[in-house]
């Protein structure tokens, strides 16, 4: 039986950029006749192999590399970031993979730990959510399944995630290891830079001086010489590497992570899709960051999921264009935090709040504006919902009051009843008094109700659909209008 391999692009960070390309040019290479080469890089999951609806097996003489070190495909596990090469069939739905590239994004010894989600590592903040996988790695390589509330002070850890624009690992996977031999850091080559000493690494907070006086370099023929700002690199050391007190980090060895990574580089002017956090954005139509990949939106650009005015620093978006200049040109936008609440504040707390009768978690990484937040003022609330669990990413606070005919809830649908009502959430959509024109498709088109209904997918992935109308409590919101705002 061939094996397989699911990789689910779910989050961005400032190193890896959590990319999936999608390179538009069949043939060449191995891969089959027809075929379309893909790389793809995002959180990894084991089992079926599925990477934006393709099914991946490996092709004969696949490679797997977990932290440069040649492993085997059972050495992958839940959560770790990933980088995959391959291509996909010309049914879009199966494909193959010829190497899988895992790396993390920091190593060494947890400090700090919070109460709710947070601790250190080599200095740097690391933030976990309801995505976060946990596991234990034994003396013998056995694995167990643990939780945030069993890691304390001292403890080894292995962390993959992705970063914010302040430079916050939001972990995707925390792994506990006992036998470790070696600390590790990434991030880009950042002044002061002292020749053949050291510099400061950027994209991490606060940012870390490197000491690499005695290190070597990697890969080949790569030299001190080579350390200049914007060096993209993953700094390896001892267990001792990491000296909080100076926050400095002294390396044996360091890797060119631009260098080591070309192979999975689309070229210019080929098609590819970037899934990642937002940083360095001022406005749309303008230039911003999707991870490490430079982004540009248009007056051109369709939105899915949200809309323009929604763009912010640290939302997760995916983006599809053509590399242009070194530049993506973006033609979709499409919002990967895709719940938004609209509502009075019934309910306020440290970590949380309550709108819609939904308890809305607060992270240490929430970004709120215009707080503090008020019971009985409007908010607006972007997000992510796991389960039952909705996390904020993002919350707007209100000077007063919400239009009580103007609340929104959107997310996916989870049940439909033909032309009547939906659940968003849990919560129950009547939308048997839509307005005029209240029902729209993902293009914006009015529609009867019986067609909107017929477009709808409660499976996953599941319709994204915008309900706006009435909350009166309890668990129905009375809607004037729904729209469809992304078909996934």
């Amino acid at each position: 039986m061939k094996s397989r391999l699911s990789v689910v692009v779910l989050s961005i960070g400032l190193l890896l950029g959590g990319t999936f390309f999608l390179m538009s040019c069949g043939g060449g290479g191995d891969e089959p006749p027809g075929a379309t080469l893909a790389v793809s890089a995002g959180t990894l999951t084991r089992g079926s192999a599925i990477v934006n609806g393709v099914t991946f097996t490996a092709a004969a003489g696949a490679t797997v590399v977990i932290d440069d070190n040649p492993s085997a495909e059972a050495g992958l596990r839940d959560g770790m970031q990933a980088k995959v090469k391959g291509s996909i069939n010309p049914n879009g739905t199966t494909g193959t993979f010829t190497k899988v590239q895992a790396e993390p994004e920091a190593r060494g010894a947890l400090s700090g730990k919070g109460l709710v989600d947070d601790f250190a590592v080599n200095g740097q903040k690391v933030v976990v959510d309801d995505l976060t996988k946990f596991e234990n790695r034994d003396a013998a390589g056995v694995f167990s399944t643990i939780t945030f509330n069993d890691l304390a002070d001292g403890n080894e850890v292995e962390v993959h995630g992705v970063r914010d624009a302040a430079g916050n690992i939001h972990a995707t996977r925390v792994e506990r290891r006992v036998e470790d031999t070696q600390d590790e850091v990434k991030g880009r080559v950042a002044a002061p830079i002292v020749a053949g000493t050291s510099f400061a690494l950027a994209g991490t907070a606060p940012a870390i001086t490197v000491n690499f006086a005695g290190a070597t370099f990697s890969p080949a023929g790569k030299t001190a010489a080579d350390i200049v700002a914007g060096a993209l690199v993953e700094v390896h050391g001892g267990l001792t590497a990491f000296n909080p007190l100076t926050n400095t980090f002294t390396a044996t060895r360091i890797d060119f992570e631009d260098a080591e990574d070309a192979e999975f580089e689309a070229a210019e002017g080929q098609h590819f899709e970037v899934e990642g956090l937002v940083s360095g954005f001022a406005a749309t139509p303008g230039t911003f960051s999707v991870g490490t990949m430079s982004v540009q939106t248009t007056s051109a650009t369709v939105f899915r999921g949200g809309i323009a005015t929604d763009l912010a620093n640290n939302i997760k978006v995916e983006v599809e264009g053509r590399k242009l200049s070194g530049v993506l040109r973006v033609e979709k936008l499409k919002f990967k935090d895709n719940v938004r609440i609209e509502a009075d504040v019934t309910a306020a707390g440290g970590t949380s709040l309550t709108v819609l009768g939904k308890t809305v978690k607060i992270m240490s990484t929430t970004e709120i504006n215009n707080g503090p937040i008020v019971v009985g003022n409007g908010v607006r609330v972007r997000g992510f919902a796991s389960g039952s669990t909705i996390t904020a990413i993002r919350i707007d606070v209100q000077s007063g009051p919400t239009n009580t005919n103007n609340n929104i809830l959107q997310g996916p649908i989870s049940s439909a009843t033909a032309t009547s009502a939906m659940t968003i959430l849990g919560m129950t959509i009547n939308t048997t008094n839509v307005e005029l024109n209240g029902f729209q498709t993902l293009e914006d088109v009015p529609v009867s109700a019986a067609t909107f209904y017929t477009q709808l997918k409660t499976t996953a992935p599941a319709t994204i659909v915008k309900a706006r109308g009435t909350f009166a409590g309890g668990t129905t919101l009375t809607a004037r209008s729904v729209e469809i705002e992304d078909a996934n």
